[in-house]
């Protein structure tokens, strides 16, 4: 597991932690999104959890599984429809 402060810059970009955990062959679940502690620059905990599996994680952490469950439906359905 990852914390999800080494994911992203300050403002929002990709630090390519995923992108080189992966090519080590190493997975990256990342941990841990709340909804009760969304960071500053999101607007919600699903808009939080959606850019943070843009990066590529493949998995996460969540107390509120409920979020976790329609960021992901979110995040995949938006997906394949640019695929």
């Amino acid at each position: 597991g990852a914390a999800k402060t080494l994911l992203l810059t300050d403002t929002g970009g990709d630090t390519g932690f995923v992108t080189a955990a992966n090519r080590a062959g190493l997975f990256v679940h990342a941990w841990t999104f709340r909804d009760d502690a969304v960071t500053g620059r999101f607007t919600s905990a699903e808009a939080e959890l959606e850019r943070y599996l843009a990066t590529g994680i493949d998995g996460f952490f969540t107390d509120f599984p409920e979020t976790g469950v329609r960021a992901r439906d979110r995040f995949v359905a938006r997906k394949k429809t640019l695929d």
